[in-house]
C-alpha cells in the first residue's frame, strides 16, 4: 500500500514537472517562431511570458524530466535565453520604429535589460555587442565607453541562444570574436566565446587580423604610384541624384571620384581597368558591368563599390538607378545577384563594398541576401538599420565610410590588400572618425567582410 502511495506521488510530481516545462518551453518556442518571422513585438511578449514562468536565463543545457538512465536535454542542449531574447527583440523592434521619441524609449528599455544581464554576470559577447549597437543608435559615446570598460573587465563566457540573430549580426560577431556564434539549437559549443575583442581596440584570435597595431603590408612600388596589376579591375558607382529623398546621398559622386583616385594611386589598379559610373540608371549599370566582365580574363579580381539607394525586396537585394520612382520600383533597379553574375561566370573574385542606407522596410533591409555561389566578399558601410553619414573633407562632403576606405588604402599602399585585415582597419578608422588612436563615438559602424568561398587572407 505504501509503495503504491509513493509511486503515485512520484507520478504526480513527474507530471507536474512536465506540465511546468511545457508551459515555459511553449512560450519560448512561440517567441522563436515570431522572431524568425520578424514579428518582434510578438516575439518579445512571448519571451517575457517564458521568463515569467521560468525567470532566469541559463547558459548550460536544461535537463528535462526523465529516468536517471536516460539523459534528456531541452532543444539538444541549447541555452535558455528569454530575457536576452526579449531585449534583443526590443532592439530589433526599435530599428523599425519611425517615431524618434518612441524609438529612443524602446532602445533605452533594451539597454537597461541587457545591462541587468551583465550585472548578473551573464557576460556574453552578444549582450555586449548589442549594448554597443544600441548606444551607437542613441549616439551616446559615454555609454559606449562604459560598455567597452565593462567588457574588458573579465572574460565573456556565458552562452546565449543565438538562433534568431540576423546572419549579418552572426557574421559580425564571428569575425569580431574570432569564433563562430552558435546560431542553431544543437547545443554547439562554438557559442562559447573567448575574451577576444568585441568592442573597442583590436582583436587577434589565431590568425584573425584585427589588432590595431598590425603592421600594414610593405609598399610594393615607388611613392608616387603603386605598380599596376593587370588582372585587377574596378567598377565604381556613385548615384547622388535620386527622387527618394530619404535615401539620397548627395556626396555619392564625390565618394566615387575620391575612391577611384585612391585605387589608381595606392592599390595598383590601371586607369583602363577602372570604370566609374556617376548618376546612372539601372540599365546603364547592367550594361557597363557586362561590358567590363566581357573584357576581364578568367580568374581576375574585381573591386566593386556602390554608393546610392539600395533595398531588400522579398529577400532580394536591389541597387537603385537614378531614375527609380519608388522604393518598390524594381523595373528601375538592378538585382545585386544579377550585377555579380557576369563576374562570377568569369571566375572572378569579387570584393564588394556598399555605401547604402540600411533602413528597415517591411522587416527587411539591404544586405540580407547572401549569394551561395561565386567567390565573394561583401562589406556594408553600416550595420543593419543604420544610416549613411557624410562629413566635410577639404572643402567637399564625403561619406564617413568612403573616407575610411581611402585612408586605409593610403596607409597600406600595396597592390595586394588582405581583405580581413583591411576590413578591421576600416572598422577602426570609422570608430576613430579619422582622428586619434583608440575607439570613439562614430555614429556609423561598418560591417566586417562577409566571405563566401574565399579565405580571410584573400587579396584585392
Amino acid at each position: 500500500m505504501r509503495a503504491n502511495r509513493v509511486s503515485a506521488f512520484l507520478m504526480v510530481a513527474a507530471l507536474s514537472a512536465t506540465a511546468w516545462a511545457q508551459s515555459w518551453s511553449e512560450a519560448y518556442e512561440q517567441g522563436l517562431g515570431a522572431a524568425k518571422g520578424k514579428q518582434w513585438a510578438v516575439a518579445r511578449e512571448a519571451f517575457l511570458n517564458a521568463a515569467a514562468m521560468r525567470p532566469e536565463d541559463q547558459s548550460e543545457p536544461t535537463r528535462l524530466p526523465a529516468p536517471v538512465t536516460e539523459r534528456r536535454e531541452w532543444r539538444n542542449g541549447s541555452p535558455y535565453s528569454p530575457n536576452f531574447l526579449a531585449a534583443y527583440s526590443a532592439y530589433r523592434s526599435a530599428l523599425e520604429e519611425k517615431n524618434d521619441e518612441v524609438k529612443t524609449g524602446i532602445l533605452r528599455t533594451a539597454a537597461t535589460e541587457l545591462s541587468t544581464l551583465v550585472d548578473k554576470n551573464q557576460r556574453s559577447a552578444e549582450t555586449f555587442y548589442f549594448l554597443n549597437q544600441i548606444y551607437i543608435q542613441l549616439n551616446d559615446a559615454q555609454m559606449q565607453r562604459e560598455v567597452e570598460t565593462r567588457w574588458k573587465a573579465q572574460p565573456a563566457t556565458w552562452r546565449v541562444d543565438a538562433s534568431v540573430l540576423d546572419p549579418n549580426e552572426v557574421a559580425a560577431l564571428a569575425a569580431i570574436t574570432g569564433q563562430a556564434v552558435a546560431n542553431n539549437n544543437q547545443g554547439n559549443q562554438s557559442g562559447m566565446v573567448n575574451p577576444t575583442q568585441v568592442i573597442g581596440a583590436g582583436n587577434q584570435a589565431g590568425n584573425q587580423a584585427g589588432n590595431q597595431t598590425t603592421t600594414p603590408p610593405v609598399p610594393t612600388g615607388p611613392s608616387d604610384r603603386v605598380p599596376v596589376v593587370a588582372t585587377k579591375f574596378a567598377l565604381i558607382i556613385g548615384n547622388s541624384e535620386s527622387s527618394l529623398d530619404n535615401y539620397k546621398q548627395s556626396f555619392a559622386q564625390n565618394d566615387a571620384n575620391l575612391l577611384r583616385d585612391a585605387l589608381l594611386q595606392h592599390a595598383g589598379y590601371a586607369d583602363e581597368n577602372t570604370v566609374i559610373l556617376l548618376n546612372v540608371s539601372a540599365e546603364e549599370i547592367k550594361n557597363q558591368a557586362a561590358a567590363l566582365a566581357e573584357r576581364m580574363p578568367q580568374d581576375a579580381t574585381l573591386f566593386l563599390f556602390f554608393a546610392g539607394a539600395g533595398f531588400n525586396i522579398d529577400g532580394k537585394d536591389y541597387l537603385a538607378g537614378v531614375d527609380v520612382n519608388g522604393t518598390s520600383d524594381t523595373s528601375r533597379m538592378v538585382a545585386k545577384i544579377e550585377l555579380f553574375r557576369p563576374f562570377f561566370m568569369k571566375g572572378a573574385r569579387v570584393f564588394s563594398f556598399f555605401q547604402v542606407r540600411r533602413a528597415m522596410a517591411n522587416g527587411r533591409y539591404f544586405g540580407e541576401e547572401v549569394p551561395i555561389f561565386g567567390f565573394l566578399s561583401q562589406m556594408q558601410s553600416t550595420m543593419s538599420g543604420g544610416d549613411v553619414i557624410g562629413l566635410m573633407n577639404s572643402g567637399s562632403v564625403n561619406g564617413v565610410y568612403t573616407r575610411a576606405l581611402v585612408a586605409v588604402l593610403q596607409r597600406y599602399r600595396t597592390n595586394r590588400v588582405p581583405i580581413a585585415e583591411f576590413g578591421w582597419q576600416v572598422f577602426y578608422e570609422m570608430r576613430r572618425v579619422g582622428g586619434g588612436t583608440t575607439g570613439g563615438g562614430s555614429g556609423q559602424t561598418a560591417t566586417l567582410p562577409a566571405l563566401r568561398n574565399m579565405g580571410e587572407d584573400s587579396r584585392f
